[in-house]
């Protein structure tokens, strides 16, 4: 006879489910995180995360809004290879379309960090 093992490969993430799904079935509400979990999470992005949440969204819009890059901040990497580029080639590799295309995908964080490091260099750059 075999030994009886648990299916499930995260026991903490099925116990939740469970007790998830008995709340269900009984009419209570869901059992919600408390805020004292949630202050380091912007106003904003709560805000939006709460929208998303919403029975009226899809999970693929909710996936899609979530993952689209103008949502997030802009990656280290893409401030550091327009760096590069002023750094080798100076301001006119601003220019450049391979950069152009970089600044493009840049938030404002990040615009006013490039434009800052940029004038450390003793270049200046009105964007």
């Amino acid at each position: 006879m075999r030994a009886y093992t648990d299916p499930c490969g995260s026991p903490s993430f099925c116990a939740v489910c469970r007790d998830a799904d008995r709340r269900k079935a009984r009419g209570d509400f869901p059992h919600y995180i408390g805020p004292e979990r949630l202050s380091h999470i912007e106003p904003e992005k709560l805000k939006q995360l709460r929208r998303l949440m919403s029975n009226s969204v899809s999970l693929d819009t909710a996936w899609a809004e979530l993952n689209d890059y103008h949502n997030r901040p802009t990656p280290k990497i893409v401030i550091e290879a327009v760096m590069h580029a002023v750094r080798t080639r100076g301001l006119a590799a601003l220019k450049e379309p391979a950069t152009v295309e970089r600044l493009k995908r840049c938030d404002a964080v990040a615009g006013a960090e490039i434009n800052q490091r940029i004038e450390k260099f003793g270049l200046k750059h009105a964007s």
